[in-house]
């Protein structure tokens, strides 16, 4: 539908982001609702409860046999087939999902996986009367406006009376408190935080955090003869036997070697040999008496698992750390030669060795380089480290962290865990275990849960954070709205760009459960009504000025039926009855008084703001404007809605001329509008939109996700707003998944009921996908195990654009296409893309083209091809480009469905081919065919920058030529500069003609006059005989059509903000100088015929007059352009520019 809202002056911006600018404030006018008219649809169904009418899904599970067993808040247990589903705020049973959409996509295809229903105009019937006075009127204070209203009054008046029973609703729910969420967590925890909830085993494992504290290395290189500057080999000993030995020496100090396996196996003789002689070169020059190296200090098989955790303790007891690198497998300079500093790099590309350079003593580490010079090491500052080695890694994060453990800056326990979880997961590492990256985290920790190898890797983090005071980070985590669909769960990052430390969370994290999910306790829940509105409880306080308008104008056509009644019956009674005529006068005047007056009593009685409202949270699928919102709960538009200034990413808000930030309704920003539009075709997994209506606050708040959130969980606080995981119920049918976003303030006092033990998905590795809900609220929903979740197709016969009739960017869209003769293919002519090689070959050896040389009429050209060689024509400016178009011949028919550029150098007048074209040609044909693509080159195209379609010497020698070796081939010729002036493409496809073939040239004009520059008219019809023109059309699959949709959205807006002076500037240009040459040699013509005929009567030559005729006719066809140019440009300016300004006056 054509949206006719309130539009106000402002820059849009992009992303979140909040534009500048004032706003003129207009009356927004509802858009009207079909409402009960929707029973004609052909898939609509009807039932005996709420609502009475609506859709099936469009699509249904798989499996629809299969039964999930859930068991409710009340420990009810049911079965219940897949499907979208919601808790009922009043009992807590399990019921089908139905969601109220707008019009536009009720009557559109069936794409969703829940049941669809309309949107309801709910309000009381008085109260819509009553309102139907005054909705129309833009401006109360018009005169015209006010005739309208009197006039609408009287029968307003009169069907009051007859609908006195239909009041607004004097019935309160809930004492005015939102609805709750009824539900329960019935499941088990792999960990819960509460150890006394854990099963004996798992409590031991749940508690044992320091299994991996070590005080000493139990194994150490010891050195021989540790005097000696030459090595003389190391005894590998147990620390406390030789403590026994040598005596205890509590200052035991020792080397750490770090090295990698990439450089170093441990499965190769040589490198344990190179490793260890570069490691006693180390330890003797540092004249220390052991060093510690992992490849011979981890003796113990049972305790090898255990020691590789311990070894940020062996580190930390360390006297200091030295690097040993060599022969990488990629670490090469520019040079090609083995470089330390390539080798560091690389050492340094591993994810264990990260926490050796945080965690090793000194402010230097020395690098060790094999089959290098091992008395002169490579000597790195710790504090320079980042730039050195990890420039192309995470340089600034990693930074950061080794400012803190150098002392220099300290990071809080929040921003030391989510920056050190960032850089580990951007290394590389050979994976033991999924949590990998969690236990090597796990070695900058105080506290350190005992591995279990069954972990993924979040679960091993979660326990980890658990196991820590890491404050809350968890429960912040999950309130947080990620940036991406896709974005891993490891990756922090807001879409509101809060950090996590800007969050304060309600809720805490009790249990850690399969599937990636995390029970939280202590959260706030607030249902969503998503299937209809109903007529909601609200108040304006008491006001005798209120009570005694609302009986006037109850009761007024009541005192109309009095007063003719009295006259009916005085008249008939003479002199004694004009009593009761006075009487009937009075009451006469009573009604004409209030009739005048309705249009004020109306605002009187429904105006103004709400004292008490009953709290609601509506939901529906689409978008409508406020007014329309407010007409269909309240009865009328009294301007009470407004929309969140930044509920969600979808959110738009400007400041007004008060310096006041006031939301605005997101559909005036391009972008969002293009999202809307878009959404109504959405298919299941797709994003969709939807808007939710908060009656309490009275604000609106569009929102994106895929399905519709049915619970909404007050979890955080940031700053004044809350932040509200929203929550959709899972195939399991026990557990909910999603993730949050943000909103504005919310009283949590109105929500009265606390979800205990609510289990949330926050899956790695899942598909997540995120929305904002409500003023308060936002939402990432996240489907787990997606290759589950296969739906099957319910087809049904509906438009091609259901609802887009109205819309101005669509019936452009549809005028593009036919000014085009763009035609939408059906599914089964999709086939023109499927090449037939059998085909293909009879049609060659029959070379029916060689018997007829006008054998071929038609062309038809793909919309792909046609875009890409359009675009290629205008990215040449004033030179001539050219290409190669692919396809097939089917009949007397090329059809060509792709085309791509060649790499040619072009002039203004001509262009061509050489070796170098040649070889991308063949090229480009190989990796087509290698990709599947098997169609033939049938033809070539270029360009004609506003000189028109036709074929100059220079092309008709090329296409004889390709004809005469490789035929059938075809020549296309564009003029992008006409393109863009006319607004449809010019193109133009040529055959010629086998050189003994004579045609029939009376083509050519008799005086030779052409509609082309003036300088190309020599050119233009001396070759014409030589050729003939092809019939141009153009198809578009149905995946062409999606394309061009997404396409048309970009151009539609621009357009907006184009001239067409200037846009078609160069090429006007070009007209007007090429009419001024035109008119002095027609002007030369004429002066030479008169001369030549003595200035006879009559003498003039018709050949002349028609040339005369046409320059004048173009010289009216460009002054004519030029004039709607001026138009358009300043139309545009008043709508897109004045629209702030105030009226001019006399005074002015």
């Amino acid at each position: 539908m054509e949206y006719n809202g309130q539009q106000g002056v402002y820059n849009p911006g992009t992303g979140h982001s909040q534009p500048e600018g004032t706003m003129k404030a207009e009356k927004e006018f509802p858009v009207s609702l079909k409402g009960s008219f929707h029973f004609t649809e052909p898939r609509t169904v009807w039932r005996w409860r709420n609502p009475i009418l609506y859709q099936k899904p469009g699509y249904v599970f798989n499996e629809p046999e299969r039964q999930f067993r859930h068991r409710d808040y009340a420990g009810r247990v049911s079965q219940k087939a897949r499907s979208d589903r919601y808790l009922h705020h009043n009992d807590g049973y399990l019921r089908n999902l139905y969601v109220a959409c707008t019009d536009e996509i009720y009557t559109g295809a069936g794409t969703s996986t829940w049941n669809r229903t309309y949107v309801r105009k709910v309000a009381p019937l008085k109260v819509r009367i009553a309102t139907w006075v005054i909705d129309f009127s833009y401006d109360p204070e018009s005169w015209e406006d006010w005739g309208i209203m009197i006039l609408r009054a009287l029968p307003a008046a009169l069907a009051m009376t007859l609908v006195f029973w239909d009041s607004k609703s004097r019935f309160y729910q809930r004492q005015l408190y939102y609805a709750p969420v009824l539900y329960n967590y019935h499941g088990d925890a792999k960990v819960w935080s509460n150890m006394l909830e854990n099963h004996k085993g798992m409590s031991l494992l749940a508690r044992n955090n320091q299994v991996y504290r070590l005080l000493r290395p139990r194994y150490l290189c010891f050195l021989r003869e540790p005097f000696n500057e030459q090595n003389c080999g190391v005894d590998v000993q147990n620390v406390q036997d030789w403590d026994n030995s040598q005596g205890p020496d509590p200052n035991l100090n020792y080397l750490f070697v770090a090295y990698s396996t990439e450089h170093f196996s441990h499965s190769v003789e040589q490198d344990m040999i190179a490793l260890h002689h570069i490691a006693e070169t180390a330890c003797r020059a540092a004249k220390l008496p052991a060093y510690w190296i992992s490849c011979s200090c981890m003796r113990d098989p049972a305790e090898l698992e255990a020691d590789i955790y311990r070894i940020s303790d062996v580190l930390r007891g360390a006297h200091s750390m030295v690097i040993a690198v060599g022969r990488g497998k990629t670490a090469t300079s520019s040079s090609g030669k083995v470089t330390t500093e390539a080798l560091l790099q690389e050492w340094g590309s591993r994810m264990w060795t990260f926490p050796e350079v945080l965690l090793c003593p000194g402010r230097s580490i020395q690098v060790y380089t094999r089959d290098g010079n091992l008395q002169a090491p490579l000597n790195v500052a710790k504090n320079q480290f980042a730039s050195q080695v990890w420039t192309y890694m995470d340089a600034d994060v990693a930074r950061h962290l080794i400012d803190h453990y150098l002392g220099s800056i300290t990071l809080s326990r929040l921003e030391l865990a989510v920056l050190a979880l960032r850089c580990l997961y951007s290394r590389h590492t050979t994976e033991y275990f999924q949590g990998d990256q969690a236990y090597a985290l796990m070695g900058l920790l105080r506290l350190r849960p005992q591995i279990d190898s069954t972990d993924t890797a979040f679960q091993a983090f979660s326990r980890l954070s658990l196991a820590n005071d890491s404050d809350k980070l968890l429960e912040r985590y999950i309130c947080t709205l990620p940036l991406e669909r896709d974005q891993p769960w490891f990756d922090m990052e807001d879409t509101y760009q809060s950090s996590l430390w800007d969050i304060t969370p309600h809720c805490e994290v009790a249990g850690i459960a399969d599937d990636d999910t995390v029970i939280i306790d202590g959260a706030w829940g607030i249902s969503v009504r998503w299937k209809t509105f109903y007529s909601v409880y609200w108040s304006t306080g008491p006001s005798w000025k209120r009570f005694v308008s609302e009986m006037l104008l109850e009761w007024n056509g009541a005192l109309f039926i009095v007063a003719i009644t009295l006259f009916a019956i005085g008249a008939p009674a003479g002199p004694s009855g004009a009593g009761m005529i006075i009487v009937g006068v009075i009451f006469l005047f009573m009604f004409l008084y209030v009739w005048i007056m309705t249009p004020k009593l109306v605002r009187i009685i429904y105006g103004g703001k709400f004292c008490d409202t009953q709290a609601e949270m509506f939901g529906f699928e689409g978008h409508l404007n406020a007014a329309t919102i407010e007409r269909a709960i309240f009865g009328g538009n009294f301007g009470r809605f407004s929309w969140s200034p930044n509920g969600s990413p979808l959110s738009r808000s400007i400041v007004n001329e008060h310096g006041e930030r006031v939301g605005v309704d997101p559909y005036k920003h391009p972008d969002i509008r293009m999202k809307v539009e878009a959404a109504k075709q959405a298919r299941p997994g797709d994003m969709r939109i939807f808007t939710l209506v908060d009656t309490y606050n009275m604000q609106l708040t569009m929102f994106e996700a895929v399905r519709p959130p049915v619970t909404l969980m007050f979890c955080a606080t940031e700053g004044d707003f809350q932040r509200l995981p929203s929550i959709v119920w899972t195939e399991f049918l026990d557990s909910a998944w999603g993730s949050s976003v943000a909103t504005t303030p919310l009283r949590r006092e109105l929500v009265r009921f606390e979800v205990e033990h609510a289990r949330w998905s926050v899956a790695a590795g899942s598909v997540a996908y995120f929305l904002m809900t409500g003023d308060w609220f936002y939402q990432t929903v996240t489907i787990r195990n997606p290759e589950t979740a296969q739906l099957t197709l319910s087809i049904y016969t509906t438009p091609r654009f259901p609802g887009r009739v109205g819309s101005p960017r669509w019936r452009r869209l549809a005028h593009h296409g036919l000014d085009n003769n763009v035609q939408l293919i059906d599914p089964k002519r999709d086939a023109l893309y499927n090449y037939d090689a059998d085909a293909q070959k009879t049609i060659a050896n029959a070379k029916p083209w060689t018997k007829d040389p006008n054998y071929f009429k038609h062309v038809r050209i793909s919309a792909v091809a046609l875009i890409k060689m359009t675009m290629h024509a205008r990215s040449g400016g004033n030179l001539e480009v050219m290409g190669l178009m692919q396809g097939y011949i089917d009949g007397d028919t090329f059809i060509v469905t792709d085309a791509f550029r060649l790499p040619v150098e072009g002039t203004e007048t001509r262009v061509n081919a050489q070796g170098e074209a040649n070889e991308y040609l063949v090229e480009y044909l190989d990796l087509c065919r290698a990709q599947g693509r098997q169609e033939n080159v049938v033809g070539w195209y270029h360009s004609h920058p506003g000189y028109g379609c036709w074929l100059s010497g220079i092309d008709v020698e090329t296409e004889a030529m390709q004809q005469q070796f490789q035929d059938p081939f075809l020549a296309v010729v564009i003029d992008p500069d006409r393109t863009i002036n006319a607004g449809k493409v010019e193109i133009g496809a040529f055959r010629t003609y086998p050189s003994n073939y004579k045609a029939d040239s009376s083509a050519a004009t008799s005086d030779g006059f052409q509609a082309v520059p003036l300088a190309k008219a020599a050119e233009f019809g001396a070759h014409s005989s030589r050729y003939y023109s092809v019939e141009v059309s153009h198809f578009k699959s149905s995946l062409d059509s999606h394309l061009l949709e997404l396409l048309w959205h970009k151009y539609w807006v621009q357009t907006l903000s184009q001239s067409p002076l200037l846009t078609n500037r160069d090429y006007g240009n070009k007209q007007m100088l090429d009419l001024s040459s035109k008119i002095k040699e027609a002007t030369a013509s004429i002066t030479r015929s008169r001369a030549g005929q003595g200035m006879m009567m009559g003498g003039g030559s018709k050949g002349t007059d028609k040339a005369v005729e046409k320059l004048a006719k173009d010289t009216n066809l460009i002054a004519s352009k030029e004039r709607s140019g001026l138009i358009a440009g300043q139309v545009k300016a008043n709508v897109f520019n004045n629209l702030g300004a105030k009226p001019s006056t006399a005074e002015d």
